[in-house]
Parts: C-alpha cells; structure tokens; sequence
C-alpha cells in the first residue's frame, strides 16, 4: 500500500484476525454473505479500517470469456457443482483488479501479463 494508506493495515490485520479468520470460505464469491473468499476478507479488512477508503474498488464480476456473452466452460461445470447460478455482473473483486488500485504500488512483477505494455 503507498505510505498515505500505511495506517490501515495494523487496524485491517487485527480486525480480519479478530473476525473473520475461521469464517467459512466464499465458493460463490458473494460479497453479500458471511462467507470469505480471499481478495473479499481484504477488502473487508480495509473498509472496517477506513469505511471511506477508496483504496480497493468492487467492480461488476465478469465470469465470460472475452468479447463473448458466454462464461468461460469451467466456470459453467463450478457453478453446476455448487448448484447455483453463476454471478455474473456481481459486485466482487479479484487479485488482477485489486493489483491496479490507485493506493497500491506493485513492487514486483515475478511474469508480465500477455499484453503488458511498460
């Protein structure tokens, strides 16, 4: 996080630490539920540090494959697994978007991206 942000981490930490660790994982990725999935409890973290950061944004979840209206084949045979309707167009967040936050620095980039321009 850029040093502005820096003081939210010490208040995110211990809040994930003092309730959300142990909740059950999110298999959806709804962010609407009592359920976690990784980049949700850091979220989650930093918004009980500062309800007014703007640090990770929530964006409409996309679970297609690029330039189609169709979700990708192994996100139709997840969801038929789990037996719920894949959420597309939900607000959520990743690791790929939460990576191009304004209040993130990359600090190493261990492959480049197909399509990475420096």
């Amino acid at each position: 996080m850029k040093k502005e942000h820096a003081e939210l981490i010490p208040i995110a930490l211990q809040h994930i630490k003092d309730n959300l660790l142990g909740k059950p994982y999110d298999f959806i990725f709804d962010i609407t539920d009592d359920t976690y999935y990784c980049s949700e409890i850091i979220y989650e973290g930093l918004q009980f540090a500062d309800n007014n950061q703007q640090i990770m944004q929530l964006n409409p979840m996309t679970f297609n494959e690029p330039g189609t209206n169709s979700p990708f084949v192994h996100w139709i045979e997840y969801y038929k697994e789990l037996n719920h309707e894949i959420p597309e167009g939900e607000l959520g967040l990743n690791p790929g978007g939460m990576s191009r936050s304004e209040g993130l620095d990359i600090i190493y980039m261990f492959e480049k991206p197909s399509g990475y321009a420096n």
